[in-house]
C-alpha cells in the first residue's frame, strides 16, 4: 500500500525575468518549482494557484505554488510519497479559502486538500472507473468536486473518467468513460478539461484516441451524472479545452483530425454546431497542430494559445467568427520540448487581464497584444501566415461508437486546401460629439474621426444610424452610452461616450372655460396661439392666461436649463349667452337626451353649426328661413358640444350638454 509524504519546499531557486519595459506587460515571472506548470486558476484574493510537477529535490512530485496578483511567490509545497513518481494536473480554490490539487501517482489518481497555506487537511490514491490519472477538478457550490481523469500510457485497459467527491474525499459517485474500437482500432478515451456552466451543468472535454489518431469528444452531464448529451466531434483529434462565452455558447478548441493544423468550434449549448475554424501555417517544417485555451475579452474577441513543433508559441487574436485579426510569437517564454500540450493555457483574470503558462513560467498581460514579451506584431509571409477555413457541413452518423446519440462531423464539404490569409486591421473607432449634456429630444451630432469604411452607431445597445456624420436626438432622462463601431472588411473598432440627457420642464395645462393655467410654477412662461404657426401673444408671459377670442393656445416653459411647449388647448365659449337688440337665440331642453330645438329670434335668415370640444364641425346647415328647427343628436355620443349661430354678421355661441 502506498504511503503518503507531503513535504514544504521553500524557494530558494525563485528567480524573476526582468520586467520588459512596456506597461501592457503586467509580468512575466520563471518558477523553479515546476518542470512543468500544468492548469491554474484566479483565487479569492486576485492573486494565482498553480498545480504541476517538480523535480526539484531529484523524483517527480506534485506541487502546488500560490503566487500574489503581481506573480510574486507567496509559498510553494511538494505532495507525494518521495518515492513513486507524482504528477500534479489541475488545482482549484475551495470554498473554504483552501485548494484542491488533482493529478496521479504512477498508475492511480492521487488527490489533496489543502488549507488556504497549502497545508494537507486530507489525501487520497483513487482508482474510479479505472481511471490511472486525474486530469482537472472543479469546486461545487455545496463544497463537493467534479474530478475528471484520464488514461496513462502503457495501461491498456485503462479508462477516462468522470466523479464526484464530497468535502472529505468520499467519492459521491463515479463512471467510467471506456476504451472502445470504432472501426478498426481500439481507442484509449482521455477527459483534458471540467467547465462549470451557467445553466449550473457541466461540460467535459477531451478525446478518444489510438497514439495519435483519433476524434474529439464532449459530454454534458448535470451534478448528479446524468448524461444530458454525449459527442463525438470529428473535426478534432483531441479537444483541449472549452470556454462558455457571454452569448451562452461554447469555444471548443484543440488539434485537427489530421494532426498538423487547430481546430476552434462554436457550439451553442444543445451541441449543435455553429461554425468550425482550422489554423495552419503552409509550411512542411513549421505547422502549428494544436489549439489550447481560449478566453474572451471583455469586448467578445478571442484570445487562444497555440503552439508549432518546431518550439513556437502564439497567442492568436480572433474575432468572434474565429477570423484572425492579430498573432504574436512568444517562443521566448516558453520551454518548447515540453511534451504536455494541452497545458497552455489562457485565463482571464479579475482585473480585466490574461494569463498564460507553460513549463516553469507564468506570463500576465493586457488584450492589447502589441506588448506581449515586448515584441512588435510579428511580420508573417503568405506562407506564414495563421489561416482559417468554413465548415458548412453538419452531417449525423451511427455507426462508430454505440453510447454515442449524435455525432458532430467536421469539415465534410471543406477545401483540403488550407487558403492563407494575411489580415491588417488599420481600423481605429473614435468620435466628436457636439455637446455631452442635451435636453430631452434635442438633436446632436456625432462625427466619427477614426478609420474606417462603414459606420454603426448605437444608443444603450439601440442601433440609430449608419452614415459617418449623424444627427439624433437621444430620448429620455439620464446618462446615455453612446457606441461606435467602425468597420472594414472583416476588421472592426469599438468605442463609447457617455451623454447626460436632462428631462424636460412640465408643460402641462388646466383648463377653466376662456382661463389656461400652467401647472408647474416657478418657470418662465410664453403663451402662443397655435392657429397662427405659434406666434407669440404679446404680454402673456403669466403663468395662467385669459383667451380675448376663440381658437387654440398653447404655452412654452422654461426651467432655465431646457424648454418644453404644451399641447393646444381650444377656447370656444369666449361670448357666451351675448345678446343684442337684434339677435336672441334660444335652445330646449338643454341639456338633452337627443333632440333639440332652436329658436332664432331674427327676420333675417341664419346658418348654425355644431362643433365638439376639440374645435371639429359634427354637422352644419346651408341657410335656415324658418326660426324655428329641430335638430337631431341622437347619433352623437354623450358629452358637451357648441352650437354657433350666424346671423349676418352676428354670431352667438351656446353650450349644448348631451346626456344620454
Amino acid at each position: 500500500m502506498k504511503t503518503l509524504l507531503t513535504r514544504l519546499f521553500l524557494s530558494t531557486f525563485f528567480s524573476a525575468i526582468a520586467f520588459v519595459a512596456n506597461s501592457q506587460v503586467l509580468f512575466e515571472r520563471s518558477y523553479s518549482e515546476f518542470k512543468d506548470a500544468r492548469k491554474f486558476s484566479e483565487t479569492d484574493d486576485g492573486g494565482y494557484i498553480v498545480a504541476g510537477t517538480s523535480d526539484a529535490i531529484g523524483t517527480d512530485d506534485m506541487a502546488l505554488i500560490k503566487l500574489d496578483q503581481d506573480g510574486n511567490l507567496e509559498w510553494s509545497n511538494l505532495y507525494g510519497n518521495g518515492v513513486d513518481q507524482d504528477w500534479g494536473e489541475a488545482a482549484v480554490q475551495t470554498l473554504d479559502g483552501g485548494y484542491i490539487l488533482v493529478g496521479g501517482s504512477d498508475d492511480v489518481s492521487f488527490i489533496v486538500k489543502t488549507d488556504e497555506l497549502g497545508d494537507v487537511e486530507w489525501q487520497g490514491y483513487y482508482d474510479f472507473g479505472n481511471v490511472k490519472r486525474a486530469t482537472d477538478v472543479l469546486a461545487l457550490d455545496d463544497t463537493s468536486y467534479i474530478v475528471t481523469g484520464g488514461t496513462v500510457d502503457g495501461f491498456s485497459n485503462s479508462d477516462a473518467g468522470i466523479a464526484r467527491i464530497d468535502k472529505n474525499g468520499d467519492v459521491m459517485w463515479s463512471w467510467s468513460i471506456p476504451s472502445a474500437s470504432w472501426t478498426c482500432c481500439s481507442y484509449k478515451p482521455q477527459i483534458y478539461r471540467v467547465i462549470a456552466l451557467s445553466d449550473g451543468n457541466i461540460l467535459a472535454v477531451g478525446s478518444r484516441f489510438s497514439g495519435s489518431s483519433g476524434s474529439g469528444y464532449a459530454i454534458k452531464i448535470d451534478e448528479d451524472g446524468s448524461v444530458i448529451w454525449e459527442r463525438r466531434v470529428t473535426a478534432f483529434n483531441r479537444i483541449y479545452s472549452a470556454t462558455e462565452l457571454s452569448d451562452g455558447n461554447i469555444i471548443l478548441s484543440g488539434r485537427g483530425a489530421g494532426s498538423t493544423y487547430g481546430v476552434l468550434a462554436k457550439i451553442d449549448a444543445g451541441a449543435n454546431l455553429i461554425w468550425t475554424k482550422e489554423y495552419t501555417e503552409s509550411t512542411t517544417s513549421s505547422y502549428y497542430p494544436a489549439l489550447h485555451g481560449v478566453a474572451e475579452t471583455e469586448d467578445e474577441d478571442l484570445l487562444i494559445s497555440a503552439h508549432s513543433y518546431d518550439g513556437k508559441v502564439l497567442i492568436i487574436r480572433a474575432n468572434v467568427f474565429g477570423l484572425i485579426q492579430e498573432s504574436y510569437q512568444v517562443s521566448s517564454m516558453f520551454d518548447a520540448s515540453s511534451e504536455n500540450e494541452e497545458s497552455l493555457l489562457i485565463l482571464p483574470t479579475s482585473d480585466d487581464a490574461f494569463l498564460i503558462a507553460r513549463g516553469g513560467i507564468v506570463k500576465k498581460f493586457n488584450a492589447d497584444l502589441s506588448s506581449v514579451c515586448g515584441l512588435s506584431p510579428t511580420t508573417y509571409s503568405d506562407a506564414d501566415q495563421v489561416n482559417a477555413i468554413w465548415s458548412t457541413t453538419l452531417t449525423k452518423n451511427t455507426s462508430y461508437f454505440e453510447p454515442f446519440k449524435t455525432f458532430l462531423d467536421g469539415p465534410t464539404g471543406a477545401s483540403s486546401t488550407l487558403i492563407c490569409e494575411t489580415v491588417i486591421c488599420n481600423v481605429v473607432a473614435s468620435f466628436d460629439v457636439s455637446t455631452s449634456e442635451v435636453c430631452d429630444g434635442e438633436l446632436i451630432t456625432f462625427s466619427s474621426t477614426g478609420d474606417g469604411s462603414t459606420f454603426e452607431w448605437y444608443d444603450e445597445g439601440t442601433l440609430f444610424g449608419s452614415t459617418e456624420t449623424i444627427d439624433y436626438a437621444p430620448s429620455g432622462a439620464g446618462d446615455h452610452t453612446i457606441e461606435l463601431i467602425a468597420i472594414d472588411g472583416s476588421c472592426d473598432d469599438a468605442t463609447e461616450e457617455t451623454v447626460s440627457v436632462i428631462a424636460l420642464p412640465n408643460a402641462t395645462v388646466s383648463q377653466s372655460g376662456s382661463v389656461l393655467t400652467a401647472d408647474e410654477a416657478g418657470l418662465t412662461y410664453q403663451w402662443v396661439d397655435c392657429d397662427d404657426s405659434y406666434s407669440e401673444i404679446p404680454g402673456a408671459t403669466a403663468q395662467s392666461f385669459t383667451a380675448s377670442s376663440n381658437g387654440s393656445y398653447a404655452v412654452i416653459v422654461n426651467d432655465g436649463t431646457c424648454s418644453d411647449t404644451s399641447d393646444c388647448y381650444t377656447v370656444m365659449d369666449v361670448g357666451f349667452d351675448e345678446m343684442n337688440d337684434e339677435l336672441l337665440v334660444q335652445l330646449h331642453p338643454n341639456p338633452t337626451d337627443g333632440i333639440l330645438y332652436l329658436n332664432v329670434a331674427t327676420t333675417e335668415g341664419y346658418t348654425y353649426k355644431l362643433i365638439n370640444i376639440v374645435g371639429e364641425t359634427i354637422l352644419s346647415s346651408d341657410g335656415v328661413k324658418n326660426g324655428n328647427v329641430q335638430i337631431s343628436l341622437d347619433h352623437l355620443p354623450a358629452g358637451q358640444y357648441f352650437l354657433k349661430v350666424n346671423v349676418v354678421d352676428k354670431v352667438m355661441t351656446k353650450k349644448v350638454v348631451l346626456a344620454k
